[in-house]
């Protein structure tokens, strides 16, 4: 009975501290800072062997069997924050690598240790939460939705996570691989974690989240797919209602246009990433199929002799007829300050084009006319 009284009492402590030992596994990896208001959850671990400390001036950190209730207990909270916290720890990653460079030159070797470390807890925690935002989708994918009923909520509920994976993805190619190359500087880690690790976390969680929005996609074409079949189910039964004599026939699809009697095709938007091994195959297959063009032969380019322009023959170009009958109209308007249709004068004069032609032709004369002279004409549109 002792034992399990101790037991019992382990899980009242766990459920007093709840707060100060749920803000140590979110935001502290795991460790009970040394203050005021943590000395009762402190002393309370260390008694139930919920929580252990090596040195007196380390901090509390929590134990194995009590990070795991955590972690399940805290992962659907983590996952819905995931996609939030990628683009904010990549800022702060970032941020701690600039302050780590500059306390680097200015010789404050503690200082550059301390915004190191800081940098590659931010670094893991980014790898961290790339892992919680892709088994936000996975579980959607297994599920199917089905947890929802109805069809049109489970379709609504479908879109709205296409749609946040595609803002997800919109994060992940934000992401400048090389500014993380120029900030490497010369330290081994941090060149490792900047230059492979996040790197290859962040191309692996990109790849499975493109797979992840292919297969939201055709869940929600086979949604959409079931929601007409049940429509269709439910008018059949309401003939069933209305009608007592009707009984369904084949005959009855030959009224039906051709047009409503075909399936919408799948649009599907993919991208081929010649990086994985069965996109490259699969290129490979698209490449071989198509059309090769033979070898051209390459034609000798034979310059043409210079020729003196002074010594070629004077060409008298035609003026063109539509400028010319624009011109005229705009100086006989000027000379005789009178009131001219332009559409009569298209009827009089056999111009080579059509009407608008020349009223834009017009218009465009009289716009390129400089000076006091333009203000002396006044155009009026009559329809």
């Amino acid at each position: 009975m002792a034992r399990l009284d101790d037991a019992k009492d382990g899980l009242k402590a766990i459920a007093a501290h709840a707060d100060a030992l749920l803000d140590a596994y979110l935001n502290t990896q795991s460790r009970l800072l040394e203050t005021e208001q943590n000395q009762p959850a402190i002393k309370s671990m260390l008694k139930h062997h919920l929580a252990w400390q090596i040195d007196p001036d380390e901090p509390v950190v929590l134990s194995r069997a009590l990070t795991t209730t955590l972690d399940t207990l805290t992962r659907s909270y983590r996952i819905s924050v995931a996609n939030s916290e990628v683009g904010s720890l990549w800022t702060e990653m970032m941020r701690a690598v600039d302050d780590y460079q500059q306390a680097y030159v200015k010789g404050a070797s503690t200082d550059a240790d301390t915004f190191l470390g800081q940098a590659f807890e931010l670094g893991f925690q980014l790898i961290e939460s790339l892992r919680n935002a892709l088994a936000g989708y996975s579980h959607y994918i297994n599920s199917g939705f089905t947890e929802i009923r109805d069809l049109d909520l489970r379709a609504k509920a479908n879109r709205r996570m296409v749609n946040r994976a595609r803002d997800f993805n919109d994060v992940l190619e934000s992401f400048d691989f090389e500014e993380l190359d120029s900030k490497a500087g010369y330290n081994t880690e941090l060149r490792l974690l900047l230059r492979k690790v996040i790197p290859r976390a962040i191309a692996r969680c990109s790849e499975e989240l493109n797979y992840a929005i292919g297969r939201l996609r055709e869940m929600l074409h086979v949604i959409n797919e079931q929601q007409i079949k049940t429509r269709l189910v439910e008018q059949v039964l309401e003939l069933y209602e209305r009608q007592d004599d009707y009984s369904p026939s084949l005959d009855s699809l030959d009224s039906i246009p051709q047009s409503l009697n075909k399936a919408p095709a799948l649009l599907v938007g993919s991208r081929a990433n010649p990086y994985h091994e069965g996109s490259a195959l699969a290129l490979a297959e698209i490449a071989s199929k198509l059309e090769t063009s033979g070898s051209k032969e390459v034609e000798v380019h034979t310059p043409e002799p210079v020729v003196d322009g002074l010594d070629a023959e004077e060409v008298e170009l035609e003026s063109n007829p539509i400028w010319l009958a624009a011109q005229n109209l705009i100086e006989l308007t000027i000379q005789q300050n009178g009131v001219f249709s332009a559409t009569k004068v298209y009827e009089q004069f056999d111009l080579p084009c059509s009407k608008e032609l020349w009223l834009l032709g017009l218009v465009n004369a009289v716009n390129a006319i400089k000076g006091e002279h333009r203000n002396d004409i006044e155009l009026r549109f009559v329809e």
